[in-house]
Formats: structure tokens, C-alpha cells, sequence
């Protein structure tokens, strides 16, 4: 089991946890009739451990904030999402929803104000004799394609552009998990031989999954531009008329092409070169 800061620890700000009794809350019994409590080894009950959840967020104290969490930071897309000097970006002036806690067993979940007309209701668990909260998929972007795409998604606001901050698509799709602020997005080829759309801000409430739905990785724009580069390579190298037609990919990882010749289809391979021209690799077997 990794070590954890657990709430009591001095480098974890929590509120004072609301007495049992004041929440009314009945104590569970187990198989053998013990009552197993709310509380945690630590004397922190499920809501406690919440609300120091939401105020390290508030404080830019991600690193705290994970900590009271089953996720790991190799869950996110880079350090600096769970640095514990990070600029405030969320859940300021959250606040558990009194008497909102509900017990199953080492499962709980607790109500959650987020002002205004927004609520959000967090599932905990007990792991070691402490609660943790599990991240809920809200927390997080998800972006996907109409098809297979060679594409990475990156945040490429500060501080993140600087860190590789990104996750590789796959099969279309990628998820960043991210705590609730708001986010510049980009896809980016890491082949360089797709142009992808502008970078996009999200905000991230915690509360809706966001989503960013691209379609066709290649679009009609990004082939036209594909059909100059190589009428234009072939003009240069004198070769047969070719019109390029078509490009997927298969494994994610490369580009494929299809392309109109005096003898009929054929189809290769598209990368550049280290001085950024487009290079096609023909099947003649």
C-alpha cells in the first residue's frame, strides 16, 4: 500500500468533524455484532475527510487534496496537475451538505454544495482504516474521434505547456483527469503530418464530464493541404501523376495513404522528414 498524509497529519487542513451523534447517523454492526463506526481509525468520519478534500482544492493544494484520495498522481497527465503550490483554480466556498452522509459498510458517500444551483456527490472508501475519496469521472476531459487518430492531447496553458503534459489517444479516445479549473486544450500529431484543429478552454465544474468530440482526424481542410504537399513532392522528384485520396491509420502510431495513379490505386505510407517535409513511402510489392 503506498503511504499516505492522512487528515490528522500537520500538513492536511481539516475542519472539525462533525460529532456522530449530531449527524444521526446510525452506527453499522458487523457479522458479529460489533458497531463498526463512522469514523476512521484517525477519528475522521467520511464527511470530515471531504470537506478537508474540498478546502485543499480551494488552497491549491493538490498534493494534500490527492492524498485524501485512492488515486495516484501517475493518473494524471503530469506533476504539476498535483502540485501542493499550485495557483487556487477550484472549489472555493464547497461545503458538505449537513446529516448527507450515507454508509454501506468501508463505503460511503457525502453530498456536496457547490454553490448556487450545483451539487455533487462524492463516493469514499475505507482503505486501512481511513477514509478516501474516490475521484469521480467528472473530474476529468474526455476527448474523442470519429475514427482511429495519431494524436496526443495536451494542456498548453501555464504551467502545464512546459511539462509534456499530455496522454496519448487511443483508439480514438483519451481521457485527461483533471481537478475542477479551467484548462487550454490542444491535439497535436506527434508525426507531424496532421494539422489539428485550434487549442479549446474547458472548465472543469467537477459536477458534468467534460467532452471535446473531433470527428474525422482528417479533415477535409487537413487533406486538402496533404493532397498539395505531395503533388507538390512529386512534381519536384518527377514522378507519374499522383492524387492522394485518402488518410487513416491503423495502429494509431503512423499514417497510411491511398492514392490515384495512371495504373490505378495505390497505397504507402506519409511521415516527415527532420526538416518538416511531408515524405511518402510507397507499397510497390
Amino acid at each position: 500500500m503506498r503511504p499516505r498524509l492522512r487528515p490528522g497529519s500537520p500538513t492536511v487542513r481539516t475542519l472539525s468533524a462533525v460529532a456522530l451523534a449530531a449527524v444521526g447517523v446510525p452506527l453499522l454492526t458487523g457479522c458479529g455484532g460489533d458497531p463498526a463506526p463512522i469514523e476512521s481509525e484517525d477519528g475522521q468520519g467520511p464527511d470530515a475527510v471531504v470537506q478537508s478534500f474540498l478546502d485543499a482544492q480551494a488552497g491549491g493544494d493538490y498534493a494534500t487534496a490527492l492524498a485524501l484520495t485512492t488515486s495516484v498522481a501517475e493518473d494524471f497527465a503530469c506533476g504539476e496537475l498535483v502540485a501542493d503550490d499550485a495557483p487556487s483554480r477550484s472549489m472555493v466556498g464547497a461545503t458538505v451538505v449537513a446529516d448527507s452522509v450515507n454508509l454501506n459498510g468501508d463505503a460511503a458517500s457525502v453530498d456536496v454544495s457547490l454553490g448556487g444551483d450545483k451539487d455533487l456527490t462524492l463516493e469514499l472508501k475505507r482503505e486501512d482504516g481511513a477514509w478516501l475519496v474516490e475521484l469521480p469521472d467528472t473530474y476529468g476531459l474526455e476527448v474523442t474521434f470519429g475514427e482511429p487518430a495519431v494524436a496526443q492531447v495536451r494542456l498548453a496553458d501555464a504551467p502545464f505547456a512546459d511539462a509534456d503534459c499530455a496522454v496519448t489517444v487511443v483508439d480514438g479516445a483519451a481521457t485527461l483527469t483533471l481537478f475542477p479549473a479551467t484548462y487550454v486544450v490542444e491535439v497535436v500529431d506527434p508525426t507531424g503530418v496532421v494539422t489539428y484543429p485550434q487549442s479549446e478552454a474547458f472548465s472543469v465544474d467537477g459536477v458534468a464530464r467534460e467532452a471535446w468530440e473531433l470527428g474525422t482526424p482528417v479533415s477535409d481542410d487537413a487533406l486538402a493541404t496533404l493532397q498539395r504537399e505531395v503533388a507538390q513532392a512529386r512534381w519536384d522528384a518527377g514522378l507519374e501523376e499522383l492524387t492522394l485520396t485518402r488518410v487513416w491509420t491503423e495502429d494509431g502510431e503512423s499514417w497510411l495513404a491511398e492514392l490515384d495513379s495512371a495504373d490505378g490505386p495505390v497505397t504507402g505510407s506519409l511521415e516527415r522528414n527532420d526538416e518538416g517535409d511531408l515524405a511518402l513511402d510507397l507499397d510497390v510489392s
